[in-house]
């Protein structure tokens, strides 16, 4: 899914990253930031 062309237009990214890469990336946010993030991403969601 992530090399899905219609995944990549929606978010407007040439490449999606590995779910490794970003897991791993993920796992180094302190709580604070995970939080900030995941009120972010519901933004857009309803925005969407």
């Amino acid at each position: 899914m992530q090399a899905d062309e219609g995944v990549r237009r929606i978010v407007g990214a040439d490449q999606i990253p590995d779910p490794t890469t970003a897991g791993d990336f993920l796992r180094r946010l302190d709580p604070e930031s995970q939080e900030e993030l995941n009120q972010a991403i519901d933004e857009a969601h309803e925005q969407v």
